[in-house]
């Protein structure tokens, strides 16, 4: 019996210890901004990361992204501070609900685009806060970091500033938007560029691509999709950047560990 007493007190002991050292490993990669581009398929869904707070843009077409959220969110983290949801395309809006439906969400940002699906519906259904993006809006979560608002047009388009470095958020933006963009003198240069419309050869122009000026490109998009995404025109476009696809390499994470980062 005083055995099987010492065994449970040292099993006790170790989780113990194991608890802690998760707290404090967590804690230390709390301090680096850390944006991922997860792969869900033919999709996006990207996490923004730092100091215990999390922005969640889009959800990918399927519950994919809990697996997702919950290999890089500590366990005991169930909040995130703001939900994203570019359109209501259900490719960018069908894991959302699955997120709704686990996390507790602080603030939604979503657009005022009129639809009737039932994701859709099931979208509607949850009552957390929401707000209608407008460009011009800004959100501050902490000193050092800031996401403007650019375009709400045929979905959000959103830059975020952290430190020196900054993020194009592009969603589904086509050639009409980047042509909006531009013309209203935005300051589009940004060091990492998520492509628009999974790399559709109606989006990212070479007059846009010229105005963001990144050194990374990510483009969220499926295996084998049947869309033809990436298309070899945007690929041409984008041959002297750097090029990340969730097709080729998985989920990725742009931080401070990253080349110029």
């Amino acid at each position: 019996m005083r055995i099987k007493i010492k065994l449970l007190i040292l099993g006790s002991l170790a989780m113990a210890a194991i608890l802690i050292w998760l707290a404090v490993y967590y804690q230390e990669e709390q301090k680096f901004l850390k944006v991922y581009f997860f792969d869900v398929g033919q999709g996006d869904a990207i996490l923004i990361q730092k100091a215990g707070q999390q922005i969640l843009i889009d959800g990918g077409p399927n519950k994919k992204i809990l697996a997702k959220l919950g290999k890089v969110m500590p366990f005991w983290d169930k909040n995130i501070e703001l939900m994203i949801s570019t359109h209501p395309d259900y490719d960018h809006l069908a894991g959302l609900n699955y997120v709704l439906a686990r996390y507790h969400v602080s603030l939604i940002l979503e657009t005022d685009i009129a639809c009737a699906t039932q994701v859709c519906q099931k979208w509607q259904s949850f009552n957390n806060p929401r707000k209608i993006a407008k460009v011009g809006q800004q959100i501050k979560l902490n000193p050092d970091w800031l996401i403007n608002i650019l375009s709400v047009d045929d979905s959000i388009v959103a830059k975020m500033l952290y430190q020196d470095k900054s993020f194009l958020f592009a969603a589904d933006a086509g050639f009409k938007t980047e042509e909006e963009l531009i013309s209203q003198s935005f300051n589009l240069k940004s060091n990492v560029l998520k492509v628009g419309h999974h790399g559709s050869k109606n989006s990212t122009s070479q007059e846009f691509l010229e105005e963001v000026n990144p050194e990374i490109a990510v483009i969220s998009v499926g295996k084998n999709n049947n869309y033809g995404h990436p298309s070899p025109e945007v690929l041409e476009r984008l041959r002297d950047i750097q090029v990340l696809r969730t097709d080729q390499i998985g989920d990725i994470l742009i931080y401070g560990a990253f080349p110029n980062f």
